[in-house]
């Protein structure tokens, strides 16, 4: 490492000199919050700044919760779906109609056939959902009194996962085993004691770091 090399605090953002280092224990010293924390840490190029909340990217807007609180939403239409539809119509449309619509139409029904469809069947209904949910999916991040609740869905029916915070919570973006373009995916992550709440792989960069820079100015806020 060279002596001008600087790391930095995943608890408050500052820079951590190599002098406050100990690599041997995985040890990092922040001086300005007087925190420590594991060496591994600091040398991850997740940092958030909290900066980019002046000017939310496309998409984003902010809600007052159900039950207090407030909550990031994320909605953006993908240019992808211009593509998946057509295709959706072409393979569903396609062969939905050549396997079970033609024995409706003649009033029989063939068991060779109808399983032989089963896989069109299976494949025609995941492209209606991808299609759906790019065009009506969603993505909601509630902050309420310490509990983060991340879901992702169409209206009420959402996966969701939660995960307690309070002001030792570290909030940063984390490498994942993910590649597009041959670039590594990130991921937001939230840490609170021994327990970890990773989401929005495939959300665009910019939304991903506004959302993560609004939980953390929640954080420190707290």
């Amino acid at each position: 490492m060279k002596e001008s090399e600087k790391f930095i605090c995943p608890y408050c953002e500052s820079d951590i000199g190599i002098e406050d280092v100990n690599v041997s224990t995985d040890v990092a010293l922040c001086r300005s919050c007087n925190r420590t924390s594991a060496f591994s840490s600091v040398c991850e190029s997740g940092r958030i700044s909290v900066s980019v909340l002046q000017s939310p990217p496309k998409g984003i807007r902010f809600e007052r919760g159900f039950r207090g609180g407030r909550s990031i939403v994320y909605r953006r239409v993908s240019k992808g779906v211009f593509f998946l539809i057509p295709f959706t119509v072409l393979w569903a449309g396609g062969s939905m109609w050549g396997i079970y619509g033609t024995q409706f139409q003649e009033g029989e029904f063939d068991l060779g056939i109808s399983l032989f469809g089963i896989p069109f069947l299976i494949g025609s209904i995941v492209l209606v959902g991808m299609v759906l949910y790019t065009l009506f999916g969603k993505w909601k991040i509630n902050l309420n009194s310490g509990l983060l609740e991340v879901g992702t869905g169409i209206g009420p029916v959402a996966w969701k996962r939660s995960i307690r915070y309070h002001s030792d919570s570290r909030v940063r973006m984390k490498a994942t085993k993910l590649k597009s373009d041959d670039h590594i995916q990130k991921a937001v992550s939230v840490e609170t004691d021994a327990e970890e709440l990773q989401f929005g792989t495939a959300i665009p960069d910019d939304a991903k770091k506004f959302i993560a820079a609004a939980i953390l100015e929640e954080i420190r806020n707290r």
